[in-house]
């Protein structure tokens, strides 16, 4: 199977397998939860290495085909890797708030919304930093694609947003 119907699989695994897992582990034996943690984690950490994959198979395609409209081949565009990106940090920004908003009557919530303060604010702005890039009529007028994205530049954002995503997660 492609890396690029991997990706979307292994996040819904892990949304299936963590669903009302704050309320679970509070209402189980010891065994049960711990189990119950450790599968959920193990999905969790299995996504960054199907999106890695998918970031090989999309850096191979660029450095394959090359960075230069007209190749006759899709181009990998600028706009469209950060509009991934921030997509991608918006929908694991929501998971984490919807995650903390089901701790909130736990005794320990201060910390752990303390312990996640930091590495939320490092991917919200690394997801401003990367709409900056964007005019801000973007979105609403025509406008022809131009930023063609080489392979370096590409692997080195995506890096940035994998290793904020993993600090978001693990903190």
């Amino acid at each position: 199977m492609s890396a690029e119907v991997e990706l979307p699989k292994g996040w819904a695994k892990w949304k299936a397998s963590e669903n009302g897992l704050e309320q679970k582990v509070f209402s189980l034996p010891m065994a049960e939860t711990r189990e119950l943690l450790q599968r959920s984690l193990k999905l969790l950490l299995e996504f960054p290495e199907k999106r890695t994959a998918y970031s090989h198979t999309a850096a191979t395609f660029i450095e394959k085909h090359g960075d230069v409209p007209g190749s006759g081949h899709v181009v990998v565009t600028v706009e469209a890797v950060f509009l991934d990106q921030i997509e991608l940090l918006g929908i694991n920004t929501e998971a984490i708030q919807t995650r903390l908003a089901s701790l909130r009557d736990s005794d320990d919530w201060l910390s752990i919304r303390d312990s996640v303060q930091q590495p939320r604010n490092a991917v919200l702005a690394l997801a401003a930093s990367r709409r900056s890039t964007f005019p801000a009529d973007f979105l609403t007028k025509p406008r022809k694609p131009v930023d063609a994205m080489s392979v370096v530049p590409y692997l080195d954002s995506d890096r940035e947003v994998a290793e904020s995503l993993r600090n978001l997660w693990t903190s």
